[in-house]
């Protein structure tokens, strides 16, 4: 299998019916899901359908990370923590009058897990990359960076990586698939809907071939 595909259609149009093929067409491949449920019913359905897999083969796109990243992750309470010292220390005049508010900490924790520090504004960056340096002394990492350590990763990759049941990609997600795809071949499901608008033009941008499913398959 070569190049990397992109599979866009409405709901029940059989997007990832297409990439379960693909998959089960590859021996070398893993199938990567947004949860632990989504995984176990994908399994337990190929097991009834006579094609039982390694549990390996499938499983969520947390446990690929977690298992290719180096750095621990930042749990909520350690990110909100360094985020007030942040803004604490840097007194940014923008949010001078939130800067006290715990649901501002709770959308910057947001935010940070998104985009990189080179979209945002210089004020948030600022922020991003003094919570960054404070996780890096604890040995810790955003999860920006815990994306890219797992796509560059030294441990050789599947031939082929599938990702299904996603509504679309952040940026930073969309940096860790373009980084896989220089070393494995991928297929990516989206929704068409206007969400995953975004992620579907870069994916195309980055020379992926699209396949469209049109009709709803009952």
């Amino acid at each position: 299998m070569t190049g990397s595909l992109l599979i866009t259609g409405p709901p029940a149009s059989g997007k990832s019916r297409a990439a379960m093929e693909r998959f089960l067409a590859v021996p070398d491949s893993i199938l990567l899901v947004p949860s632990a449920t989504m995984a176990e019913h994908l399994r337990h359905e190929l097991a009834r359908a006579g094609t039982p897999i390694r549990p390996t083969r499938i499983t969520t796109l947390a446990q690929f990370i977690e298992a290719r990243s180096s750095s621990a992750a930042a749990n909520a309470p350690l990110l909100h923590l360094l985020i007030r010292e942040a803004l604490s220390e840097l007194q940014p005049v923008r949010f001078r009058a939130v800067a006290d508010f715990a649901g501002f900490h709770q959308a910057i924790a947001a935010l940070i897990d998104e985009a990189p520090a080179s979209a945002v504004p210089e004020d948030l960056a600022a922020i991003f990359r003094s919570v960054e340096r404070a996780l890096e002394t604890r040995g810790a990492a955003l999860r920006s960076l815990r994306l890219i350590e797992a796509a560059d990763h030294s441990s050789p990759l599947p031939q082929h990586v599938v990702f299904d049941g996603f509504f679309s990609f952040s940026p930073v997600e969309i940096v860790f698939l373009e980084r896989l795809a220089r070393r494995a071949s991928l297929t990516v499901t989206l929704p068409a809907w206007p969400g995953a608008q975004a992620a579907r033009r870069r994916l195309l941008d980055l020379n992926f071939g699209e396949m469209i499913c049109s009709q709803r398959r009952r």
